[in-house]
């Protein structure tokens, strides 16, 4: 099964981090500096990788959100318009029987 090594290209937030990780520890080799970089290092490395996937599930929870809040407001619009026509209808239908 192939893989994909591309960051940009990655659909899961698991596979993005991966791909960042695996991109720092070839960076890491290519420099020469061998061996296994501190903790210290790869979490300043990671950093930005983390913070956006964090942005990421912020901003699509506030759209969920507002989703809900604007499918909650539209069946209140809904409600109180059908409510209205029927009061306007029983006033009309009473107006009318008022006026024979």
């Amino acid at each position: 099964m192939p893989t994909n090594d591309s960051y940009i290209l990655a659909e899961r937030p698991q596979e993005r981090m991966a791909i960042a990780m695996r991109n720092f520890y070839e960076l890491w080799q290519e420099s020469g500096r061998g061996g296994l970089p501190s903790v210290a290092v790869c979490e300043e490395y990671i950093n930005h990788f983390f913070q956006k996937e964090i942005s990421s599930v912020i901003y699509g929870t506030i759209r969920k959100i507002r989703d809900m809040r604007d499918t909650a407001t539209d069946k209140l619009e809904h409600d109180a318009a059908l409510q209205m026509m029927i009061s306007s209808a029983v006033i009309e239908s009473k107006l009318a029987l008022r006026h024979l």
